[in-house]
């Protein structure tokens, strides 16, 4: 267990290394290793990246009230994701941190990682990785692959509806307990552009243990994004997160509101 505990983190966590390098060796006739030692500087990285069909986004987030009560929460990460052929592959790493009158209420860690073919015009399977870090939800690490296959029930222009079904393993220590588990995983995700600048989206996925189906946790995002410019672009999104046995004296939802500003390579 220990190796696949390494290996969904390695995924998660060093997936710029790692997408780097499959830039740098899809480029014919050069040595694609010697290449990779040629950049190392982060911002060249970047580049290949760009140059070799990846598109990368980095976001900052916050939410700030004072009154009768003060609380704060800030939110940063980045996406990578690109398309080649049949082939669609995305990752993202966000941190969130937060206060409440003075006192932590946020300090957690999400990462996911995906690659999808699509077989035909209305179906896909994949592979997806996700891993969650918050110490505040009494949740150590939580780490998971899922094999999955979905289809596109819509799939036009200006919309996309896409439900999913798989089954995986995740690893989660909470509580200082550690579990294993197999697991069902379903989800739906959909677009619908309003304009060209704006848009409206939706990510919900569903995990539960194969051998206790009441164990399960949710995460949910809903948001809408309008471009401002080439590279920059504003959001507002409800994210939640449920967990139907949460860990001794906290809750079942984790519910935050977000504005964000990202800024597209």
């Amino acid at each position: 267990m220990r190796k696949f505990h390494q290996l969904c983190l390695f995924a998660n966590i060093s997936l710029i290394a790692s997408s780097a390098h499959a830039a740098v060796t899809a480029v014919s006739g050069l040595d694609s290793v010697e290449k990779a030692k040629q950049h190392t500087n982060p911002l060249k990285i970047w580049t290949l990246l760009q140059e070799h069909g990846w598109k990368s986004t980095v976001h900052f987030g916050a939410s700030i009230s004072q009154g009768n009560s003060e609380n704060s929460l800030i939110t940063a990460g980045f996406t990578l994701d690109k398309k080649r052929g049949q082939n669609e592959y995305f990752a993202r790493l966000s941190y969130a941190y937060g206060k409440d009158s003075g006192n932590l209420s946020k300090d957690e860690i999400l990462a996911s990682a995906s690659w999808k073919r699509v077989n035909s015009s209305d179906y896909y399977t994949g592979i997806r990785m996700d891993y969650r870090k918050d110490e505040l939800a009494d949740i150590s690490h939580r780490m998971g692959a899922t094999l999955l296959e979905g289809m596109f029930l819509i799939k036009e222009e200006n919309i996309w509806l896409a439900p999913e079904v798989g089954i995986g393993f995740s690893s989660q220590k909470r509580s200082n307990d550690r579990y294993e588990s197999m697991n069902f995983y379903a989800g739906v995700h959909s677009e619908f552009k309003l304009n060209e600048k704006t848009r409206l989206y939706e990510n919900f996925s569903i995990f539960s243990p194969v051998d206790q189906m009441e164990n399960f946790w949710i995460y949910g995002e809903v948001g809408i994004e309008t471009i401002l410019s080439d590279r920059i672009s504003l959001k507002l999104f409800i994210q939640d997160q449920y967990e139907s046995s949460p860990a001794a004296g906290r809750k079942h939802n984790d519910l935050r509101f977000i504005t964000s500003i990202e800024y597209r390579f």
